[in-house]
């Protein structure tokens, strides 16, 4: 389904993550990016912006990623990937080399979502940077 050819939304959003997954972070972006301005109203929009931050963070681009997690955190605060790419954030700033904002959104995980699967990972990585 190459140039657009999709048979739904959802088909096109699967093709991204795959690609963001096996390994073509930069072409799974760019079909990201499209689905998100073709189909912007899309219960998958959250969902799109979190592989958006996992593309950079798979090309270890830390920056970014930690921007477009943010941007996803900023739109779509009641979704439910937020407390992951929070979660990924505090590992993008580890990967810098930031122990201290690591361990600021490591914390922010378990006090803003305390339930999440997320939150559990923070505790695990926050008892490993201590």
């Amino acid at each position: 389904a190459e140039g657009g050819a999709w048979r739904s939304p959802e088909e096109m959003y699967e093709y991204a993550v795959g690609q963001v997954k096996g390994g073509n972070p930069k072409k799974g972006r760019e079909t990201l990016g499209a689905f998100v301005s073709r189909y912007p109203d899309h219960k998958l929009v959250p969902n799109a912006l979190y592989w958006k931050g996992e593309s950079y963070y798979a090309e270890k681009d830390y920056e970014n990623a930690i921007l477009s997690f943010q941007d996803l955190v900023d739109r779509y605060p009641a979704a439910d990937k937020p407390p992951d790419a929070v979660y990924k954030q505090g590992l993008s700033f580890l990967a810098l080399r930031d122990t201290k904002n690591a361990k600021i959104l490591l914390e922010l995980v378990v006090s803003k979502y305390p339930k999440s699967g997320a939150a559990e990972l923070a505790r695990k990585k926050l008892a490993e940077i201590r």
